[in-house]
């Protein structure tokens, strides 16, 4: 049974998209007091703990078999490879002379390279693409998380969490690349957000029924209490990270690992609240308008950066108008060329790759077969 889209946290995706949007226009205008007060790079946690969710929730069927996972994969595979292909040759035309090496593009193009401890890796070519490395290390995982997922989804949680601790312990001194690998970057660091987003699906099976039937009212207030939550999380995260005698106390990588990812358990519960779809909130977030800026977050993730860097490298591109017009220019150049990536590009692609494995389903089905 196809699974039903849940447009409230479709459009979510485009307000995390926006956070990390905002925190890469930094380079161009400054650091404001909201990247100062709030640990930003948690959006990127969202995002994976999203992912788990959504998928455990799209998948949630899945036969280990042949077939199915042959679909599973293929299916991921035209979720990404699109987009991904698409920014990371637009980037290695705009930026040609960015002194990558060779391997540093091959394994970005891969998306092998945050499994490298190196800046000259991981931020190679399209550098925010080495989250979608850590996307396909998941997308790997998923299969195997939910194998008998009703009896284990805690105890797998439990072990993620358990490797994350164990690896920010050994690293605990890191310094310089190796500290934001370890901390930021590194696949299997990041598991756990993943596997959280698996284990509140789990959950929210015993408990959806229970959310949408309560009143909009209440529903609205415990949205509003969730919003709140992950706006003091991310506040609490960078004042931790902020405060003197951290590294003393914790060592290095794991003051890095609160400002990078701390805020997940809390994203597990606002995707769990705002699933149901029962307040005023999320209502609003199924607005059509709203859900397609989230259908193209993904495009707008994958772009902003080249856009970013594009006005950065070539100054002129800014005009003399006050800073606030030049920010608005900012923004639209990353939406106008998103949604022309989403509309010309990924959809038409993803279409086009599923199509290729529909036909190819049907000529590997024995004959009779419906």
């Amino acid at each position: 049974m196809k699974a039903k889209k849940i447009d409230s946290l479709t459009s979510l995706r485009f307000f995390a998209a926006a956070i990390i949007v905002t925190l890469h226009a930094s380079e161009l205008f400054g650091r404001n007091a909201f990247l100062r007060n709030f640990a930003t790079f948690h959006a990127v946690s969202f995002f994976y703990v999203l992912s788990g969710f959504i998928l455990a929730y799209t998948y949630r069927d899945i036969q280990q078999t042949r077939a199915d996972l042959s679909r599973y994969a293929w299916a991921r595979i035209a979720r990404i490879l699109p987009v991904h292909v698409a920014t990371w040759a637009m980037a290695l035309v705009l930026f040609h002379d960015g002194g990558w090496s060779i391997k540093a593009i091959l394994a970005n193009l891969f998306l092998v390279q945050s499994w490298v401890p190196s800046s000259q890796y991981f931020y190679a070519v399209n550098g925010v693409s080495w989250s979608i490395s850590d996307e396909v290390f998941f997308y790997a995982l998923l299969p195997l998380m939910l194998i008998r997922v009703q009896r284990t989804w805690l105890s797998n949680f439990f072990l993620c969490g358990l490797v994350t601790a164990s690896i920010l312990w050994i690293a605990r001194w890191t310094t310089g690349d190796v500290r934001l690998w370890v901390s930021y970057i590194f696949p299997i660091t990041r598991v756990v957000e993943f596997m959280a987003g698996v284990a509140v699906f789990q959950i929210s099976r015993n408990i959806t029924g229970f959310l949408e039937k309560i009143s909009r009212p209440s529903a609205t207030i415990l949205e509003v209490i969730t919003v709140c939550a992950v706006a003091l999380s991310m506040h609490l995260a960078a004042v931790f990270y902020g405060t003197k005698g951290m590294v003393s106390l914790f060592g290095t990588a794991f003051p890095l690992w609160v400002y990078s990812a701390a805020s997940f358990p809390v994203f597990a519960i606002l995707v769990l609240v705002f699933s149901a779809q029962a307040g005023m909130l999320s209502r609003i977030l199924c607005f059509k308008p709203i859900v397609f800026l989230g259908e193209a977050s993904f495009a707008l993730y994958m772009i902003h950066k080249i856009i970013a860097r594009l006005i950065s490298e070539h100054s002129y591109l800014l005009s003399y108008a006050p800073t606030y017009v030049n920010y608005a220019a900012y923004w639209a150049a990353s939406l106008g060329a998103a949604a022309c990536l989403h509309l010309l590009i990924e959809n038409p692609a993803r279409r086009f790759l599923l199509d290729i494995s529909r036909r190819g389903n049907q000529r590997s089905a024995p004959t009779g077969a419906n």
